[in-house]
């Protein structure tokens, strides 16, 4: 997919490149190991551990292996989840969230209902982020999934199309 190709409210997601993408990947069943949301002009938004959430231009993502998922939501919706992403990204990063998305993969599903992390005074993770954009604008990407416990992997495999490569 080319750069000019894509659209606001576009789903980044990456694959791993060094050992902790890996162990993320690794971690949450996925060949992804970080999100983040295209905003338009504005460049992309994404929640990044020891940075917090911040807005980078796309340029900044050359060297990066990304595949591009776009949502059926309309062009309302996409339009919320933006803004609500824009701020959430000054927010900081939560890795309670993130462990706790693994966590929760490795406990028996009788037990899931015992635990919630959906307190959002720790921050965000990258999918947590973009769940959280999105169900805010009425557009549920993983519906059986609370945002806290959202991962890439979750977000690849949810009601988002992939459109393939990004080429750069």
């Amino acid at each position: 997919m080319k750069q000019k190709d894509l659209q606001p409210g576009d789903v980044l997601l990456f694959r791993p490149r060094g050992i902790l993408g890996r162990l993320v990947a690794w971690a949450t069943d996925s060949e992804y190991c970080h999100a983040a949301m295209f905003l338009g002009i504005d460049g992309v938004a994404e929640m990044r551990e020891f940075r917090g959430g911040r807005i980078l231009p796309l340029v900044d993502y050359e060297t990066e292996t990304i595949d591009v998922f776009r949502s059926g939501a309309s062009t309302l919706e996409k339009i919320v989840a933006v803004q609500k992403m824009q701020k959430l990204v000054k927010e900081r990063y939560s890795f309670l969230h993130g462990i706790a998305a693994w966590l929760l993969r490795r406990i028996p599903k009788r037990l899931r209902k015992w635990f919630n992390f959906e307190c959002d005074r720790y921050g965000y993770h990258c999918s947590q982020a973009i769940s959280k954009a999105y169900r805010s604008a009425g557009f549920d990407l993983c519906p059986f999934i609370p945002d806290w416990a959202t991962t890439p992997g979750d977000l690849a495999r949810s009601r988002l199309q992939n459109l393939g490569r990004l080429e750069f």
